[in-house]
């Protein structure tokens, strides 16, 4: 059986495959399929936004209300658009059958976002989901943790 592993949190975030005929006597070497970064979130709140102010609506009848939005963390908007974009690519990977099931790996805020983020096809395809921040670790390091075969 085809099956990724996305390891994630809300900056960086890679797939790997794990190879089909994968035994745990002799564990085959995952292969990196994709790498990506998103330095936005990593950025302070700060450098997300922009001084100029929004437009207030200036009404004062009884159903008047203001025209600004309540704020949104700069950062929590950064976290889900980045959601999005390892959605779809797991939707393309579905499409191409490049995997039959998946295992997500992310904090667990970050995992929420995920879980809500992919479709139908994509969500029942999940096999497992790891409330960890294992980013950081190096490939090879990643199979004991999670249990799964050898990473390369």
């Amino acid at each position: 059986m085809k099956q990724w592993v996305l390891v994630a949190d809300a900056s960086r975030a890679r797939i790997f495959s794990i190879p089909e005929n994968n035994k745990p006597q002799k564990p085959l070497p995952w292969v990196l399929e994709k790498e990506f970064d998103h330095p936005e979130g990593r950025a302070r709140a700060t450098e997300l936004t922009t001084d100029v102010p929004g437009r207030v609506k200036q009404s004062f009848g009884a159903n008047s209300r203001p025209a600004m939005e309540e704020p949104t963390d700069p950062k929590e908007v950064e976290a889900q658009s980045f959601a999005r974009q390892l959605a779809e690519s797991l939707e393309q990977g579905l499409n191409r059958n490049k995997f039959e099931r998946i295992t997500l790996v992310a904090p667990p805020h970050f995992l929420g976002l995920l879980r809500g983020a992919v479709n139908e096809q994509v969500s029942k395809r999940i096999h497992q989901s790891v409330n960890k921040d294992l980013t950081l670790l190096p490939a090879r390091e990643l199979p004991e943790h999670l249990g799964i075969g050898q990473a390369r």
